[in-house]
């Protein structure tokens, strides 16, 4: 399902995605620093940014584009293919209302049932300063409400290791693609010498094609 039921469809401008799918690995929560309505001008304006969830002061949520796209809003595509945005109204120093972390919590617990994922801190919840040199969400995101306080993987050094995690994952899946697509290759290869062996051995051959090989 690409869509959250109790969102309302507000959706974004085409050309502001990657090309890619995203995996949908996990997600890094934003602070709008600002109104939803200036956001929704910037969302469908030029500047280069998009996300996927608004979550409003009153507890509404926006969707703008599905849980496939590949939005602009985690400053780096590596981020931006594997992890859903969500954008939460109001600026640094707003704590957000009761009604916007309730809703905001009930998303990202759907986002979790839904894509497959722990609901853990640090290795699938993200905040944008852990993927991007930025003050975002300016410590607006009261995680103790979303998941356990220790859960996750640890910060070292004031880097996140959960993307380094998500990073050996995708290099381990990208292994086995190779792998696969080299066993694929040599059946195909052994597959064409065989029927090549056969037409010779009608032609008059003597079955070895290739000597030596």
């Amino acid at each position: 399902m690409s869509f959250y039921p109790p969102a309302v469809q507000r959706p974004g401008p085409d050309w502001k995605v990657w090309p890619e799918q995203n995996s949908c690995e996990g997600a890094i929560l934003h602070s709008l620093e600002g109104s939803s309505v200036a956001a929704l001008n910037q969302l469908t304006g030029t500047v280069s940014v998009s996300w996927h969830f608004t979550m409003l002061k009153d507890g509404s949520v926006w969707q703008h584009y599905p849980l496939t796209a590949s939005c602009w809003h985690a400053g780096g595509k590596a981020a931006n293919t594997r992890l859903i945005g969500v954008e939460h109204e109001g600026k640094a120093g707003e704590p957000l209302t009761e009604a916007q972390t309730q809703a905001s919590v009930a998303l990202v617990r759907w986002l979790s049932a839904t894509c497959g994922w722990p609901m853990e801190r640090h290795t699938r919840l993200l905040e944008h300063n852990e993927v991007f040199a930025t003050a975002c969400p300016s410590g607006r995101i009261p995680w103790s409400k979303y998941v356990p306080e220790n859960s996750g993987a640890d910060i070292r050094d004031g880097q996140d290791v959960g993307l380094n995690r998500l990073d050996g994952e995708s290099a381990g899946r990208a292994l086995r693609d190779a792998e696969n697509a080299l066993t694929a290759a040599l059946v195909g290869i052994a597959a064409a010498r065989a029927v090549l062996v056969e037409m010779h051995k009608r032609n008059g051959g003597d079955g070895d094609l290739i000597r030596g090989a």
